[in-house]
């Protein structure tokens, strides 16, 4: 049997989001756009990713988390790859 579940797919795009509302109206697990990573080491972390994480936490909203590459080398990707270690450095998903 497959069972349907909402979730929800967030950036910075979203503007601000009510988590608890999300949640009390069904939603069983936030997708969150840590950010964005390129060739040149230019990572750059979504505006709303603290928020967004920290909320969905205090409500305890499941979270996944994704980061938009526009990366074409393995050097680029391993960079990014580190720099979203350090970012998650003390959390939990």
């Amino acid at each position: 049997m497959i069972k349907n579940e909402i979730g929800v797919d967030l950036s910075q795009h979203n503007g601000y989001v009510d988590f608890t509302k999300l949640k009390n109206d069904g939603c069983r697990y936030a997708i969150l756009r840590i950010g964005w990573c390129g060739n040149k080491n230019n990572h750059t972390i979504d505006t709303y990713f603290e928020s967004y994480y920290a909320r969905a936490k205090q409500v305890k909203l499941p979270i996944g988390i994704y980061i938009y590459s526009y990366c074409k080398s393995v050097e680029a990707i391993e960079s990014a790859c580190k720099w979203i270690e350090t970012k998650m450095i003390g959390k939990t998903i």
